[in-house]
């Protein structure tokens, strides 16, 4: 699992990149990208969360916008309608793919922070999955066995398990875990957890 974090440098997806901001955290962009590219090769199950589908995407070869308040200054509700003001979490739905993992989701809302999202325009060989309006929710990469990200927080209502949404977010996860467990032709079973920019690998066998 590729949880979030800190925004992706555009190094990664930008040739023409040139400044140095402090804000990127390069350590972890470059293990990340390493450990997935090492899950790919090697038929890993990967599942991505906000930073981690964005990373997926990345490999995939598409950009990021890299600030979706900037792409609608006189529109506030689109502006700050996946992370508020303050930098907190909003709830919104998404339109679903029906015959897809995601199905559990439609008409429920999900937990988003994020101010950074997949270029549509960029290319990059994904599935879309899910989008809200312009911005896309959910992908898969078709040519893995096993490579899906998601840009919401299902984690998030962890802390609040007297909520539908959590029980719907357990479900989520559950048909996660019972995808993966179907891959028992492959040698080894594993999922990758990324913390900071130190990971783990944690087999299945």
């Amino acid at each position: 699992v590729f949880t979030g974090g800190e925004d992706i440098s555009p190094y990664l997806y930008d040739d023409s990149y040139l400044a140095d901001e402090p804000i990127y955290n390069p350590d972890r962009d470059i293990s990340d990208f390493l450990t997935l590219r090492l899950a790919l090769d090697r038929e890993i199950p990967v599942f991505g969360i906000c930073r981690g589908m964005q990373l997926l995407a990345i490999y995939s070869g598409a950009s990021l916008i890299t600030d979706i308040p900037s792409l609608y200054e006189n529109d506030d509700e689109a502006a700050y309608r996946h992370r508020s003001k303050d930098g907190g979490y909003t709830f919104h739905y998404v339109i679903v793919e029906e015959d897809s993992i995601l199905s559990i989701l439609k008409n429920e809302k999900v937990a988003s922070s994020h101010h950074q999202a997949i270029d549509a325009a960029s290319g990059g060989e994904y599935k879309v999955l899910a989008v809200d309006g312009d911005i896309i929710e959910a992908i898969e990469i078709p040519s893995s066995s096993f490579a899906y990200g998601i840009q919401f927080h299902p984690e998030y209502y962890s802390d609040y398990k007297d909520k539908k949404e959590w029980k719907v977010s357990l479900e989520l996860l559950s048909r996660v875990i019972d995808k993966i467990d179907k891959w028992q032709d492959l040698e080894v079973i594993g999922l990758i957890m990324i913390e900071s920019h130190k990971f783990f690998l944690i087999f299945l066998l």
